[in-house]
């Protein structure tokens, strides 16, 4: 417990001090606790906080958080503000496990701006997510909640004040105004050209009329060409998908047929080896061998049907696996 991985602590005025800015022989104590820590700052090791001697009982009994927790905590207050999505929250005013009465919550990181008002929350996550109970205590007390992610370095908006869905909802409307306006473009657009072929057919001119016509055949048959393209690649990557599918069950079945019938040819061995073995004692014994002859001639026989039939096996597998790749 002496050489602790805690990057911050506090100093008798309560500003937070960072380990590279602390200085040697000032005390300081660990976050908003009165556990003394010293700065230790030798040839040796790296220089770092530590706890005065007769610390650890202190440490066990007032901190429940993984040094991880406390330091991005911590790296916050010492910065002065917090980052999202390209958007820089400069707070009046910082508080570290901030407790709100209305919901019985401590919190992690609160702001508040300079009429003393509460800016945002946030949330430090490193082994335990913020729950749903949790999220729901959150909208009762109407404010933006940002749960940053110490594994990936991620934020995420987890609760939106009032006024923050007022602007989300505002800039859904003019996504919606703009989706609108253009349609409304494309159907004057229509209107316009459907206008003009109208008035191109009311004067009889024909010359002008079949160009237009000729203009719009050729667009047709364009989209149209586009359309047959785009069906026969469909079809070939369908085919070829096909094509793999098969082979990989090819390759999947004779896998298990091979590794089943191998299991049976280590079987005929060992009854080949036993034969033999038998054989040769029954020769000791009785001289006698043309029985097991023909018995050792069987087993020999289908001992060979079976090899036969695994390297059958073993080829259809290469040919699956040379289908897959071709087609890859």
């Amino acid at each position: 417990m002496n050489n602790l991985k805690y990057n911050y602590a506090l100093d008798q005025f309560n500003n937070c001090i960072a380990i590279d800015d602390a200085i040697k022989g000032n005390e300081y104590f660990l976050g908003k606790t009165d556990i003394p820590l010293i700065v230790r700052d030798g040839e040796v090791n790296q220089k770092h906080f530590s706890l005065k001697s007769k610390s650890d009982s202190l440490l066990k009994s007032y901190v429940n958080e993984s040094p991880e927790h406390y330091n991005e905590k911590y790296k916050i207050l010492k910065q002065g503000y917090f980052d999202f999505e390209g958007m820089r929250i400069t707070p009046k005013k910082i508080e570290i496990e901030y407790r709100f009465e209305e919901t019985n919550q401590v919190c992690d990181v609160v702001f508040f701006d300079e009429n003393d008002d509460l800016m945002c929350i946030i949330e430090i996550f490193v082994t335990n997510r913020k729950e749903k109970k949790d999220i729901d205590k959150f909208k009762k007390l109407n404010i933006n909640v940002y749960e940053y992610n110490y594994n990936n370095r991620e934020t995420e908006l987890i609760n939106w004040s009032l006024a923050s869905k007022r602007i989300k909802l505002q800039a859904e409307r003019n996504i919606e105004k703009w989706y609108e306006q253009k349609t409304n473009e494309k159907i004057q657009r229509i209107e316009r050209d459907r206008d003009t072929l109208i008035e191109l057919l009311s004067s009889q001119d024909t010359g002008k009329v079949e160009k237009k016509l000729e203009i719009v055949g050729i667009q047709q048959g364009n989209i149209e060409r586009e359309q047959r393209e785009t069906y026969s690649i469909s079809e070939k990557f369908n085919s070829i998908r096909t094509k793999i599918e098969i082979a990989e069950r090819e390759k999947q079945s004779s896998t298990f047929e091979i590794t089943r019938k191998e299991g049976e040819l280590n079987d005929i061995e060992q009854k080949i080896n036993w034969t033999e073995k038998t054989i040769k004692e029954n020769i000791k014994k009785t001289g006698s061998e043309s029985s097991l002859t023909i018995r050792i001639e069987r087993a020999t026989s289908e001992l060979a049907k079976y090899k036969g039939f695994v390297s059958w096996q073993e080829n259809r597998s290469r040919q699956a696996n040379t289908v897959i790749k071709r087609n890859k």
